[in-house]
């Protein structure tokens, strides 16, 4: 991830490698933050600075709720993943529309800072946008997202009847 900006009480990042919709929901929770919510025009502007720097649309924390009472295709149920109210869309022109022809029920940001409804698991993979919340932060804190790839090790362990440790104490099979 590459750190962004601030706004509020939020810390924003870009993917360094795309995604499908629900892998990028899995990483950005399992960082401690969630895929990005917009609640403003002023928050919506800050990330489409983070689409033009990315060159790519980005995936948003916005899904349709098909259990939703409110669900029908395609614009209703649609729902922010944290729970946050809904009260700002920035929807391009005709969205949503399920344009592929089949559901789809999560949110891209494009380049002019518009949302557009794409598949969540059978389209393109997509860069996206962590959100990290932290409401204890001032404008001179820093909130850092460490992804640390996991690293497959092997490790050989020899038997042997005797080992002197560096402090000269011996151990045996009889003694450890």
């Amino acid at each position: 991830f590459t750190y962004f900006g601030a706004l509020d009480n939020s810390r924003y990042y870009i993917s360094t490698t795309p995604n499908t919709w629900t892998n990028a929901n899995i990483i950005c929770n399992d960082l401690g933050g969630h895929l990005v919510t917009i609640s403003s025009q002023e928050e919506n502007d800050l990330i489409q600075g983070i689409v033009n720097s990315s060159g790519e649309q980005v995936w948003m924390g916005l899904f349709q709720n098909l259990n939703s009472t409110n669900y029908s295709e395609p614009d209703g149920g649609w729902e922010w993943l944290n729970n946050e109210q809904w009260n700002f869309t920035n929807w391009d022109s005709g969205e949503p529309n399920n344009g592929s022809g089949l559901p789809e029920d999560c949110a891209l940001m494009l380049g002019n800072g518009n949302w557009n409804d794409g598949l969540i698991d059978s389209g393109a993979p997509h860069y996206y946008v962590l959100e990290v919340e932290c409401e204890s932060c001032s404008a001179t804190d820093s909130v850092v997202v460490l992804q640390v790839p996991a690293i497959e090790v092997t490790d050989t362990q020899v038997a042997c009847d005797s080992y002197t440790w560096i402090d000269g104490v011996t151990y045996t099979t009889n003694n450890n």
